[in-house]
């Protein structure tokens, strides 16, 4: 993983090799599992910013062997707040999964608002702590959550929290995040509007969507959704899934959609040489690509 701040490069850069090396690099191989592609995919947890107390904007991004996508965006006139206590930022990507098919660079330019000034210094994000895991075999599952009211007032005044997590590791993605004094307005048959929605999940494991979702009232606020719907894999690796999570007088319908799985199989056909061979210890091909060293000097 190389970290980089947007200003580490003049404005006449540009990240064209400047010459030209051969590297070993690992590259899995393709597997199938009831028919479909599984790839090794990096699941990108969430950032902290550590020891810090003051509101930040500005942006995240990260880039794969495939694409740049945005993690994180915020204008000054609606920066988020960082303490101690709450310092995770609120993500709103990726919309696919990272390949871990390579390298990948996180692109970081994030504004003290007091000062105006960058938290980044030299290229080096000291004090911000992005965690993320690589899953050898997995599958990209959308989550897409609808509002359900039985009773009570319509439109509802939603907040709280819903994460996502696998059976092999405890650690939650955020979905959804809002204050009591953040809630919005969803009426029922609405969708919920996550901030994340897709998630990796590794074969053979439970993708768990955990909801703590509550209708906003000044005097005595009522539990829409308290609870987890569990989805397995690869077992339901086609198709879309639907599972509902239930509260006082209200609940939510939880859909999980494995996402196709044509993007995997021609990233996973494609090689930049034939010169490979078959490392049984590691159990995957190494294959001597050409790397940039203008890359290698962006870390």
């Amino acid at each position: 993983m190389k970290i980089i701040r947007y200003d580490s490069f003049g404005e006449d850069d540009e990240m064209e090799p400047e010459s030209m090396e051969e590297a070993p690099v690992m590259i899995p191989r393709s597997r199938r599992y009831c028919g479909r592609f599984v790839r090794p995919l990096i699941q990108l947890y969430s950032v902290h910013i550590m020891n810090f107390t003051g509101n930040i904007y500005g942006t995240i991004r990260v880039q794969d062997t495939a694409m740049l996508q945005d993690l994180y965006i915020r204008e000054r006139d609606e920066s988020e707040p960082i303490c101690p206590t709450h310092n995770e930022l609120l993500m709103i990507g990726p919309d696919v999964a990272m390949s871990a098919r390579g390298d990948f660079a996180i692109f970081v330019d994030l504004i003290y608002k007091d000062t105006d000034l960058p938290l980044v210094k030299d290229g080096l994000l000291t004090g911000t702590m992005p965690w993320y895991i690589v899953f050898r075999d997995a599958v990209e599952a959308a989550v897409e959550v609808k509002l359900i009211i039985r009773d009570g007032e319509d439109p509802s005044h939603v907040y709280g929290r819903i994460t996502a997590c696998n059976s092999y590791f405890a650690e939650e993605v955020l979905l959804f995040r809002k204050r009591s004094n953040e809630h919005i307005d969803v009426r029922s048959g609405q969708i919920i509007p996550l901030s994340r929605f897709v998630v990796t999940v590794p074969v053979l494991s439970l993708l768990i969507v955990r909801a703590d979702l509550w209708n906003y009232s000044a005097i005595s606020s009522d539990a829409i959704a308290k609870g987890t719907a569990e989805f397995s894999f690869p077992v339901e690796l086609r198709g879309t899934f639907e599972k509902r999570i239930c509260g006082q007088c209200s609940q939510i319908q939880v859909k999980a959609s494995a996402r196709s799985d044509l993007t995997a199989s021609q990233s996973i056909s494609r090689t930049t040489d034939n010169r490979s061979y078959w490392d049984e210890e590691s159990f995957c091909w190494v294959t001597f690509q050409q790397r940039s060293k203008s890359m290698e000097r962006a870390g």
